[in-house]
Formats: C-alpha cells, structure tokens, sequence
C-alpha cells in the first residue's frame, strides 16, 4: 500500500499549510477516497523551537507519523544532467527508487533530471535557474512542490520551459523544496556535468 509523505517548514511558525493541505487533499482523493483528508493543521505538534526544523508526516489511509528534527542544508558540490523519459513523481510517495537510483548512478550530490528533452526536478527538490533578473523555473515539473506554488503566487519564480539544452544559458541553479528558498543551496550550471 502506497504511502506518502508532508515534510512542513517550521521556522518560528509552520510555513504553506494550505499548500500543504491542498497536496494532502488530492493524495486522499486519488489514493483513499473513502477517507476524509488527513487535516494537517490538527495533527502537527506545538512547537517551541530555535532555529528551522523539518516536521515530516508520514501518512496513509491508515494512520499517520511525525518525526521532528533540526534542518540544516548540505552544500551542493557536484550536479549532474541525467536522463529518463519515462519518470513520474507527481505525488510526494515515499516510494522514490527511481529518484535515488537516478542520483546513485550519477555519482553526484544532485542531479537534473530531463524527461523527454526537458528540465525537470532534482532529486529532492524543484528547480530554480537564474538568467541574470530573476529566477526560473521549469514548466515540466516531476512533483508541484509546495514552495514551487508559493513563490510563483508571489511572483519570485517564473516559470519557463527549459530545455536539457537551454541549461547553459543560466547562471546558476538553486534547489526549492519546503526547506529551501531560491539562493540557500546553489550551484553554478559550468560545474554541471552534462550526461544527459
């Protein structure tokens, strides 16, 4: 059975937990639909902590857990172009083999993964590309994240379509997920190694 899960900023107060609901609300309409929806608001711990914390729930038709840990980012050193046209992670599973192998075989500390010729996502986060003004960010996206809907709401990101090929005329990239904002974890795209 399919499980899935919420990782939720909590950085003095909980960050995007109506896009966190609204995730959660289609996960049970494709997945549990005789169950009402997990209520993400009712089931998150009051916290009174210093500094950013990852909450993840882990959650299925079943029940639910959360494990709470202090959030720190690894510094992104190598990326890597990959290839696989047949990839899908539209909901955020716990089942994502296919996004480790991608990384494992590449050897790197992420990757860029391009399905049918365009830019996609990496491989725990989405994707930000900067052109010299602003950030961009693929319209052929694996997983929708929550802070993907978010920035471009606020018009921080635009999205684009990019193609495996367009990759060099950025400057730099950055990983997006519920974790990381544009700009905290980056890389320069001349230090991408293009295996696609």
């Amino acid at each position: 059975m399919s499980q899935f899960i919420e990782s939720v900023c909590f950085y003095g107060t909980y960050r995007n937990l109506s896009y966190h609901q609204s995730r959660i609300d289609k996960t049970f309409g494709e997945y549990f639909p005789w169950e009402d929806p997990l209520r993400i608001s009712k089931v998150l711990p009051q916290l009174s902590v210093a500094g950013k914390h990852k909450v993840r729930i882990v959650y299925d038709d079943l029940g639910h857990k959360i494990e709470v840990a202090a959030y720190e980012s690894k510094p992104l050193n190598t990326m890597c172009m990959v290839v696989d046209n047949s990839i899908e992670y539209a909901l955020k599973s716990t089942d994502r083999r296919r996004l480790s192998q991608l990384r494992e075989q590449a050897g790197t500390d992420d990757v860029i993964i391009i399905k049918n010729g365009f830019v996609t996502d990496g491989w725990i986060s989405n994707l930000a590309f900067w052109d010299g003004e602003q950030w961009v960010t693929p319209t052929t996206y694996l997983l929708n994240g929550v802070k993907r809907r978010s920035l471009l709401k606020n018009g921080i990101l635009k999205e684009m379509e990019i193609r495996d090929t367009d990759v060099g005329y950025y400057e730099k990239v950055t990983l997006v997920n519920a974790m990381l904002d544009p700009g905290e974890v980056i890389i320069t795209t001349d230090q991408i190694v293009n295996r696609a």
